[in-house]
């Protein structure tokens, strides 16, 4: 072969592998680079992230929860923007499900914390009785807000506005402020009260809502109650002595909201989910006969406290007073049960209450007698198991004991 031949065919070989060597290095290199990109990529996209979590910090998609004094059926919710507590058309609003439960959409509204939820209306499940009053809570950062008596008082004690972290410093001091008068967890204020252990946190908020209703008798300004004890609230010992600080002793709803926070208060904390429903329908009746009396007279209200020994006594009394049955009649049932000791057990007991002839003489007495209260004449009363079924005029009534 010729060795010029050679040597061009040997030089065109060196810089094939040359130009490939520097091919396969671009390859290398352009990795290199693509990581590195990668990097820069996902930084850019964590600063995004983060930028976008401040941005919404105050926004939630949606807000759900309970509306609590028992779980209230058909409550009106809303997020009440105008601040004017009550929810206009133009704001966010449902209704509760027959277990209290609601939820709104709140992905339009900005700066979400710096406006309450207000429920009122509906259907009490504990007493099956219309609730009185308004419910609200600011709106924190959580997605799920039960809203109870205990959440009303302490929205009640803040001013809110675009300062949200300020709003939540005070928010966190008014909730341990609370606590300490309550003598509760503070972890447990906004919490469901009646899936809790014992019922502690139920019997506050209960005693909260019912002694609000009272002192709201004459104007019907529940909020308007709640912010003059919010505005109380300071190192009181006990919801009794803030109510004491926040109201003049010389008024005579006072004496009635005391009294009944104070039966309230006797509730056992292991009573049985019976008891604690027995006496949520004693104390609403109480409050009910309390605002009705406040509204027509300024005279103090004298009641019976609650029967803690036999609830279910207490329930019938109340149920007799509804449908109207004499004063004098109702004294006289009461009297007779009292005097025979009969508890709430021995009204499973069909032959002791056969006994009690006095009861079987007075029923005899009004079967031809006419009721001086409602006009409605006893025809009969029938003792079962577990009732006494009073036959009137045009009506049955079944008393559950």
């Amino acid at each position: 072969m010729n060795k010029n031949i050679f040597l061009k065919n040997k030089s065109k070989t060196i810089l094939m592998s040359l130009a490939l060597s520097s091919l396969l290095i671009g390859c290398g290199s352009s990795s290199s680079d693509n990581k590195i990109d990668d990097k820069k990529q996902e930084k850019k996209q964590e600063k995004s992230q983060e930028k976008s979590q401040k941005t919404n910090k105050n926004q939630l998609n949606s807000i759900s929860g309970k509306i609590i004094d028992g779980y209230i059926d058909g409550a009106k919710v809303c997020i009440d923007i105008n601040a004017n507590n009550k929810c206009d058309n133009n704001e966010i609003q449902e209704l509760t499900d027959d277990k209290g439960n609601y939820s709104l959409v709140t992905s339009e509204i900005k700066d979400i914390s710096k406006y309450n939820i207000i429920a009122y209306g509906g259907i009490d499940l504990d007493t099956n009785k219309k609730f009185h009053g308004v419910l609200k809570s600011v709106i924190t950062d959580k997605d799920n807000l039960n809203i109870t008596p205990i959440t009303t008082l302490l929205s009640s004690s803040l001013i809110l506005n675009d300062d949200l972290e300020n709003t939540k410093k005070i928010l966190k001091e008014k909730k341990n402020t609370l606590a300490k008068i309550l003598d509760l967890n503070v972890d447990d204020l906004d919490k469901d009260p009646l899936i809790l252990k014992d019922n502690k946190v139920y019997k506050k908020a209960l005693a909260i809502q019912k002694a609000v209703e009272i002192l709201a008798s004459i104007d019907g300004d529940y909020l308007k109650v709640y912010s003059t004890l919010a505005n109380s609230m300071n190192t009181q010992n006990g919801l009794k002595e803030l109510i004491s600080n926040s109201f003049n002793s010389t008024n005579k709803t006072f004496a009635a909201a005391i009294q009944l926070v104070d039966d309230i208060s006797k509730l056992s904390d292991t009573a049985s989910l019976e008891d604690r429903i027995n006496v949520a329908k004693i104390s609403n009746a109480k409050s009910i006969n309390a605002r009705k009396h406040f509204q027509n007279s300024d005279e103090e209200l004298l009641a019976d406290p609650i029967n803690f020994e036999n609830l279910k006594y207490d329930l019938a009394k109340i149920k007799l007073q509804e449908i109207g049955l004499a004063d004098g009649l109702l004294n006289d049932i009461s009297k007779i049960l009292v005097d025979n000791n009969i508890k709430d057990s021995d009204f499973s007991n069909n032959e002791k209450l056969k006994d009690i002839i006095g009861l079987e003489v007075l029923i005899k007495l009004n079967m031809k007698k006419e009721n001086a209260t409602s006009k409605l004449k006893v025809l009969k009363v029938v003792q079962n198991k577990d009732s006494l079924e009073i036959f009137f005029s045009h009506k049955i009534y079944c008393i559950i004991f």
